[in-house]
């Protein structure tokens, strides 16, 4: 836990007070527009690919850590709308260019949370998994509505 945390705090403080941080920001909103802006956005995207497979290559160290074992083959299947749901919860776009370290930590919770709930409530997996698939279409919605201005937008053309 303490290792997350370092993480998660050695990543915020980048996101927000490094100019690397702010290119990351900036290439996820909109890459033309960074481009023109100066940032060179394909080696900035190919340092954020090599930390987030270093990020991955710890997170399995920590898991081998915790159960003695890593099995490539199922060692995390299944994890991948639980992710997504968690970080989208957390008030990242699914579209880039939005979010924060504290609010993915607290989707993470969240997800977490909700899914020790399910489980001690005997709710079955593909229940779970129908949650989180509902979550994440939800924020698209959210996420699209926003970006094209608002929900009133959607009024105004007779879609919602």
């Amino acid at each position: 836990m303490l290792i997350a945390l370092a993480v998660a705090v050695a990543t915020h403080l980048a996101l927000r007070h490094l100019r690397f941080g702010r290119e990351i920001y900036a290439i996820g909103s909109n890459p033309p527009a960074a481009r023109l802006r100066g940032i060179r956005v394909v080696p900035v995207t190919l340092a954020v690919f090599a930390l987030s497979g270093g990020c991955a290559g710890l997170a399995g160290l920590l898991y081998a850590a915790r159960f003695g074992y890593v099995n490539p083959g199922i060692t995390g299947v299944g994890f991948e709308l639980t992710v997504i749901a968690a970080v989208v919860i957390g008030g990242v776009s699914i579209n880039g260019g939005a979010g924060s370290v504290l609010g993915t930590a607290l989707g993470c919770c969240c997800s977490a949370r909700s899914r020790w709930r399910c489980r001690s409530s005997a709710c079955p997996a593909s229940w779970q998994n129908a949650i989180y698939g509902a979550i994440i279409l939800l924020a698209l919605v959210i996420d699209r509505s926003v970006r094209e201005g608002g929900i009133g937008h959607l009024r105004r053309r007779g879609r919602a």
